[in-house]
């Protein structure tokens, strides 16, 4: 992340701005981009937020399947991320989401940069990591 200390726990990733600036790490030049959602001025929070992790959702499935050749099977509800994020159904949807974000940050063409984060981890972390990475292949 471009500046770390914006992640300070769950709460601050479910308007999609934080998951959608790693993301641009991925792909700099994504099909879809999310909106800030103080910027959505008569919208609701939770529209906001669904579209916003619409967008990451659909960013997520065209790099997987253009541009890696993987079908993906489960995509997360971005319904449940912006309506309920906080709730069990919220944080499987967001794990599916992060999961999704692993996968395809180890596939891209900067996956070299990620993969060195992720070995300057400790062992037990990695090994979290690897089988989080091994079901991307399941979704």
């Amino acid at each position: 992340m471009p500046r770390p200390e914006v992640l300070t726990g769950y709460s601050s990733l479910l308007d999609g701005n934080i998951i959608h600036s790693v993301w641009l790490q991925i792909d700099p030049e994504p099909q879809n981009h999310p909106t800030d959602v103080r910027d959505l001025i008569g919208i609701s929070l939770c529209i906001a937020r669904s579209k916003n992790f619409e967008c990451i959702a659909r960013n997520l499935k065209s790099l997987f399947e253009e541009e890696l050749e993987h079908t993906i099977l489960v995509l997360p509800d971005v319904y449940i991320l912006g309506y309920h994020p906080e709730s069990k159904q919220g944080l499987e949807q967001m794990k599916i989401l992060l999961t999704l974000l692993l996968g395809a940050a180890v596939q891209c063409p900067n996956r070299e940069a990620f993969i060195g984060r992720i070995k300057m981890l400790d062992v037990e972390t990695q090994h979290a990591i690897v089988g989080l990475i091994k079901q991307v292949r399941e979704y």
